[in-house]
């Protein structure tokens, strides 16, 4: 439990720490489950470019990641199933937005 707290710690500390056009592309495909055709419409850019600035936005949290990680351990395990992990807390965020409206 302590183990997966500190992983998603340390994924949305790195997201905070990135340009904020890099947060909002990671955040249309991770969380919004949009491919690069659909993120090129959403953004009025050219397919190749929303490829690019994914590629790019996940170079970005990647690298601070591993400037906030607190160990190698750490650091692995984050990365090993990003995408895991970022579904884990679109589903614990939109758990406590249900326990919000209530």
């Amino acid at each position: 439990m302590i183990a997966v707290h500190e992983e998603q710690r340390l994924l949305l500390e790195a997201l905070r720490r990135i340009p904020l056009d890099s947060q909002v592309v990671l955040e249309l495909y991770y969380w919004e489950n949009m491919a690069a055709p659909e993120l090129a419409q959403v953004l009025g850019i050219p397919e190749g470019t929303a490829r690019s600035r994914l590629r790019r936005a996940r170079e970005l949290l990647t690298h601070r990641m591993k400037v906030l990680a607190r160990s190698p351990t750490l650091l692995k395990t984050t990365l090993s199933d990003l995408e895991k992990w970022v579904t884990s807390l679109r589903e614990q965020l939109g758990e406590s937005e249900c326990a919000d409206e209530t």
